[in-house]
């Protein structure tokens, strides 16, 4: 399973748990995020990709497809917490959506509250 997906931009993205485990989370009582397990291997890869990244940054070298915007923001640390923020985001990857999900175009007052998952390895 390829560990990248391209965006309707044609920018990558990380493939979903579902995609790289070829299943679905199991739903649990205590609830707990519904992620399936990523396996070391997998992660492995993950991790070689980053160092790769990294170390095309240091000597400033370009590697094809740009990230998407939110991935990038998501390991910089900067992950949008307020629905605007989400909303903007969303238009800058995919803006087609906007205009399929009403509610999407609707600014609300509640703010997000933003979480970490854990991937165990198996």
């Amino acid at each position: 399973m390829p560990l990248f997906k391209l965006t309707e931009r044609g920018s990558l993205t990380p493939s979903g748990a579902e995609t790289l485990t070829k299943r679905v989370g199991v739903a649990r009582d205590d609830g707990a995020l519904i992620v399936p397990q990523v396996n070391a291997r997998t992660l492995g890869r993950y991790q070689a990709v980053g160092r790769v990244c990294g170390l095309a940054l240091v000597n400033r070298v370009t590697l094809g497809l740009p990230f998407a915007r939110y991935f990038l923001c998501l390991v910089m640390g900067e992950a949008p917490t307020e629905l605007p923020d989400l909303q903007r985001e969303l238009a800058e990857e995919d803006p087609s959506l906007l205009s399929e999900a009403v509610f999407l175009s609707q600014v609300h007052t509640s703010h997000l509250t933003p979480h970490t998952s854990t991937y165990h390895t198996t």
